[in-house]
C-alpha cells in the first residue's frame, strides 16, 4: 500500500484508530506505574523520573522520526515504532527491579516519537480549512484511549502488576498487524522525493532555527512547553494524591483518568470542528490555559470527591481545547514538506516540559506536601495564560502561510 491516501475518509478513519489503539495501551500503564514503581521502594521523585525517562527518550526520538517520515513516508515509521513499543510491554511487564523498569520505559519512550509521525499523517490527508478538526480526531482518539486504557489498566491490576502490560503487548501486536494490511501511505512520491543527505541536514541546528524563526511557531511552543511542564505534574503525583488523600488505588485511579478521557474526547471528537471556525485556534489556546489553571487550583483546595471531579473536569476541558488547537496552528504556518519536522520538534518540546514538570513535581510533593504541585501549576498556568494573551492577539490575527503549490490550498 504505498499510494498516499491523501483527502480521503477511509484513511483518517485508519489512522484515528491506530492511534486510538496505541494510546488505549499507553493509556493502560498510568494508574499502574506508580504503583508498581512503589512496590520496588520507589517514592514519589522516583516515580516522576521513571515516568520523565519515558519522555526524554520521546524528547530525543521525535524530531528523528518525524524527518524520517517526511523521506520514507508516515507508514513505515509507524508500523516500526508499534511492534517496538510491543516488546518494550512485554520487557515492563516481566521487570524485576527499579532498573528494569527503567530501561523497559526509555525503550518505550524511544519508540512513542511516532505520535509526531501519526499528526503529520492527519496533516497529509486533510485539507487546510480542516487542519484543527482533523487534530482534533486525533487528540479524541488520545480521549478515548484515555477513557478505555486506564480503566483496562485498573482492572487487571487486580490481577497482578505484570498483566496489565501483557495485555498492553498483546494489543499493540494487533494493532501492527492491522496498520500493516490496511494503513495506507499518506505522503506522495514527489514530497518524498529529497536525498538522505537532505535528511540529515534537517536534523540539524540549521533547520531547527530556521523553523524557531517563525513567529507564530516560536510562540505555539512555548505555549505548549508551559502548559506541559505545568501540566505534567498531576500525572507524576496523581496517583500518590489520591492513595493518600482519598484511599484510591490502580481501579480508582484507572475511572478517574477515564473521566478525563471521556471529557476529551467529547471536545476534540465533536466540538472543536465547530470551536475553530467559531473562534479560532489562539482563542481556544488562552481559553484552555486559564480552563486549566483554574482546575488544578482546586485541586490544590480539595479534601471531597465532589470537589475532585470538578477540578478534574476544568482541567479535562482546558487541555482538550489547547491541544489539538495548538497543533493545528502550527500545522496551518508549516510547510507542506516540512509537516513531519515541526511537528516532531513541537513534540519534542513538549515531551522536555513534561519530562521536568514531572520531576519537579515529585520533588515538591515529597518535600513541600501533597497539595503544592497543583498550586504550582496553577500559578504557572496563569503566567502562561497571560503570555498567550500577549502573543496570540485575536484582533491581529497570524498570518497563515501560503505555500505554492501546496495541494491543501
Amino acid at each position: 500500500m504505498s499510494a498516499p491516501g491523501r483527502h480521503t475518509t477511509p484513511s483518517l478513519l485508519i489512522i484515528f484508530l491506530t492511534a486510538f489503539v496505541d494510546m488505549v495501551g499507553f493509556g493502560i500503564i498510568i494508574p499502574v506505574l506508580p504503583y508498581f514503581a512503589e512496590h520496588y521502594g520507589a517514592d514519589g521523585l522516583m516515580v516522576g523520573v521513571l515516568t520523565a525517562v519515558f519522555l526524554v527518550m520521546q524528547f530525543l526520538s521525535a524530531p528523528v522520526w518525524g524527518v524520517l517520515s517526511d523521506r520514507w513516508g508516515r507508514r513505515p515509521v509507524i508500523l516500526v515504532c508499534i511492534f517496538a513499543s510491543a516488546g518494550s510491554y512485554i520487557l515492563f511487564g516481566l521487570a524485576k527491579s527499579l532498573l528494569w523498569i527503567f530501561v523497559a520505559r526509555m525503550i518505550g519512550g524511544l519508540f512513542a516519537g511516532k505520535f509526531s509521525t501519526i499528526q503529520a499523517y492527519i496533516a497529509d490527508v486533510t485539507t487546510r480549512e480542516n487542519r484543527s478538526r482533523g487534530m482534533g480526531l486525533f487528540g479524541a482518539a488520545f480521549g478515548l484511549g484515555f477513557i478505555v486504557g486506564p480503566a483496562i489498566g485498573g482492572l487487571l491490576g487486580r490481577y497482578g502488576y505484570d498483566a496489565p502490560l501483557f495485555f498492553a503487548a498483546a494489543l499493540a501486536g494487533l494493532n501492527g498487524a492491522v496498520a500493516l494490511f490496511m494503513l495506507p501511505e499518506s505522503l506522495n512520491e514527489e514530497t518524498r522525493g529529497q536525498t538522505a543527505c537532505q535528511v540529515w541536514t534537517r536534523l540539524g541546528f540549521r533547520a531547527t532555527r530556521e523553523v524557531l524563526g517563525r513567529p507564530v511557531v516560536m510562540a505555539s511552543l512555548l505555549v505548549g512547553a508551559v502548559f506541559n511542564f505545568a501540566f505534567s505534574m498531576l500525572y507524576s503525583t496523581f496517583a500518590l494524591f489520591t492513595e493518600r488523600e482519598f484511599g484510591f488505588h490502580t481501579e480508582e485511579t484507572g475511572y478517574v483518568f477515564a473521566y478525563i478521557g471521556v471529557i476529551g474526547a467529547v471536545i476534540q471528537g465533536g466540538l472543536i470542528g465547530r470551536l475553530s471556525r467559531r473562534v479560532g485556534e489562539m482563542n481556544m489556546i488562552k481559553g484552555g490555559l486559564a480552563m486549566t489553571a483554574a482546575g488544578m487550583f482546586f485541586l490544590g483546595c480539595t479534601d471531597h470527591l465532589t470537589l475532585l471531579a470538578a477540578a478534574v473536569t476544568l482541567m479535562a476541558a482546558g487541555s482538550g481545547l489547547l491541544t489539538p488547537a495548538l497543533s493545528g496552528l502550527v500545522s496551518l504556518n508549516t510547510a507542506e514538506e516540512q509537516q513531519g519536522q515541526v511537528l516532531g520538534l513541537m513534540q519534542s518540546v513538549a515531551n522536555l516540559a513534561r519530562m521536568t514538570g514531572m520531576i519537579f513535581g515529585g520533588y515538591l510533593f515529597e518535600t513541600i506536601s501533597i497539595w503544592s504541585p497543583f498550586w504550582t501549576s496553577s500559578l504557572i498556568l496563569c503566567c502562561g495564560t497571560v503570555y498567550a494573551v500577549l502573543q496570540l492577539r485575536s484582533d491581529h490575527r497570524l498570518e497563515r502561510l501560503n505555500y505554492a503549490g501546496d495541494s491543501h490550498g
